[in-house]
């Protein structure tokens, strides 16, 4: 009975020491202990781990984008590199963790820094592992609650020069899209997505600025000089194949020579798709639910290892912000009829950011009436005509 009761004491104690030990602070400028458990299930094959610190340096240059990766392979040019980036804050946090880079680690080893800017300085860093195609993977810690102040953090990787030599780092978040985000507008004709990696993007503007008299609207002078303007993407491998993206004043609806039309999905969009009457492959595709007159046209050098990256852009796509698409603008505009009808039709002014829903019935004096919406389907007005 004594026996229990000594083991029953001795793990009361233990409960009762480890509820009473102190939190560990969280780190503000740096060190190793990041206290977080590194995932391993998603990591690409060949992932390897090296050794890190993470290093707070805020400091704002201009035109930088994050994050990315410096190489460094001896004392001076970690000299050189500190004085010729002092805009950032190289604090004491980083001069301590640096110190002891002397020439005899630069024999067998190099660093390589991966630098980050955050939206919150209360973001924190897990560096996940380095791809055998030189991706470092770094994993975003963020709190629920934190603050709105900005902040760069420098990376420090220890590496094997036998790793890194003749090796050019790329830096990507471990388990967010990486994709470059990409954006288009013209007045009312907005759209977003991701841009493919090892992908360009170039844009078509439109010139709103010319002499459209005689035309009730800009827009209307669009529709009848069968205007269009968008972005055009393409691999910067093979430049050949391009993928534009653009919006059309006045809907198209010509099939082509050679092209069978197939309604259907395609990346989560609700498409009309021409494709090659021999290929199958993807010529072009009108979008059904897009806010405005979207269509995608793929030409050049058509190469089925694209195809996935193709698909990729495509499933990314948002059209219109807030808007609404054709669909739902007519099932709204019926809410508004006031006559009877046997044909609908709409089209969105982007000029105006209106959907300009119209109905009629054959053989009817004075049968027309267009519905008028805005573009998140609030109802703006009813016009009559003959």
């Amino acid at each position: 009975m004594k026996k229990i009761l000594s083991i029953l004491t001795l793990i009361l104690a233990l409960i009762l020491l480890v509820s009473c030990a102190p939190e560990e602070e969280p780190l503000i400028g740096g060190g190793k202990s990041q206290d977080t458990v590194r995932e391993t299930a998603d990591l690409p094959e060949f992932t390897e781990l090296f050794d890190a610190s993470y290093i707070r340096t805020d400091g704002y240059i201009d035109g930088k984008k994050y994050p990315y990766a410096v190489k460094i392979a001896s004392r001076n040019e970690l000299d050189v590199y500190v004085s010729e980036n002092s805009e950032y804050q190289f604090g004491d946090d980083f001069y301590a963790a640096t110190e002891k880079y002397d020439e005899a680690f630069f024999e067998e080893n190099v660093l390589v820094f991966a630098v980050m800017e955050e939206g919150s300085g209360s973001n924190r860093h897990e560096l996940m592992g380095v791809t055998a195609d030189d991706v470092i993977l770094i994993k975003r810690i963020v709190p629920e609650e934190g603050t709105c102040d900005m902040a760069e953090w420098h990376i420090i990787i220890e590496m094997p020069k036998d790793r890194a030599f003749g090796r050019y780092f790329t830096v990507e978040y471990y388990g967010e899209d990486n994709r470059e985000f990409i954006s288009f507008a013209h007045n009312f004709a907005l759209v977003t997505g991701r841009l493919p990696k090892g992908w360009a993007v170039d844009t078509f503007p439109l010139d709103d600025k010319v002499d459209y008299e005689g035309y009730d609207s800009f827009y209307e002078y669009a529709k009848a000089k069968d205007l269009h303007f968008g972005i055009e993407i393409y691999p910067k491998a093979s430049t050949d194949l391009r993928v534009r993206l653009y919006y059309w004043a006045d809907y198209p609806g010509a099939c082509g020579t050679g092209i069978r039309a197939e309604e259907g999905t395609l990346g989560g969009h609700r498409v009309l798709k021409h494709l090659g009457e021999g290929s199958g492959a993807l010529i072009r595709c009108f979008f059904l639910d897009a806010v405005g007159d979207w269509v995608l046209e793929v030409s050049g050098t058509y190469r089925a290892n694209y195809e996935a990256e193709i698909l990729e852009f495509i499933e990314s796509l948002e059209f219109g912000g807030e808007g609404i698409g054709k669909d739902r603008a007519i099932e709204m505009a019926k809410q508004h009829v006031t006559l009877e009808y046997d044909t609908v039709r709409a089209e969105f002014d982007f000029t105006r950011g209106e959907w300009l829903v119209h109905f009629s019935k054959g053989g009817t004096v004075g049968g027309d009436q267009t519905v008028v919406l805005y573009m998140n389907g609030k109802h703006v007005q009813n016009i009559y005509g003959e």
